[in-house]
């Protein structure tokens, strides 16, 4: 059974590179609030889709996330920890004519295995999570960012907070890459 889910860990990321019109890669880095002394490192993936419902700035976002783990204080399994989620929330990422900063805020809700104090366990992952996607390459004049169909590029630092099962609280620091596929005839 470990195997098993050891196998589903190493899968989740490409399941979320496909989900969307943007994905994002990164690592992150969590720490445990209930027990300051178990931290985790490991890989982020993220594939949404921005619906613009709202008004040109922000749009409304929907996804699939996941994130492997390795936890190096105290030593764990190999890869053992992972969650996988779904996010629902606002974006603002900058189009080539814009300011380079943007802005995002998500609610996640989803799956994790975690370590408690009784050993690994499955269960509930509830939480928030906040970047600032900031746009890479120069600023275009407005007449030349009419693009039909474009390609950006992002870094994005996020910050996040999550409820794992009912007995721990993990907060999280992510930087990710970021490409996002968009039209200038969708306002």
């Amino acid at each position: 059974m470990p195997h098993r889910l050891e196998a589903l860990a190493c899968a989740l990321p490409m399941i979320t590179l496909l989900a969307g019109c943007s994905t994002s890669i990164g690592a992150l880095s969590s720490r445990t609030v209930s027990d300051q002394r178990a931290g985790h490192a490991g890989l982020g993936t993220l594939g949404m889709v921005e619906l613009p419902v709202f008004d040109t700035k922000a749009n409304l976002a929907l996804g699939l996330s996941s994130v492997v783990l390795q936890r190096y204080s105290p030593r764990g399994s190999a890869w053992g920890d992972w969650r996988l989620g779904t996010l629902v929330g606002l974006t603002q990422m900058p189009r080539p004519n814009e300011f380079r900063l943007g802005y995002e805020g998500f609610f996640t809700a989803g799956l994790a295995r975690y370590q408690s104090a009784s050993g690994a366990r499955v269960g509930s992952a509830l939480g928030l999570m906040a970047g600032a996607p900031l746009r890479l390459g120069r600023q275009l004049p407005t007449w030349r960012a009419d693009e039909l169909v474009a390609f950006n590029f992002y870094l994005v630092p996020s910050l996040g907070i999550t409820r794992l099962g009912f007995d721990q609280t993990e907060v999280t620091f992510g930087l990710a890459f970021r490409g996002n596929l968009w039209s200038s005839t969708i306002p």
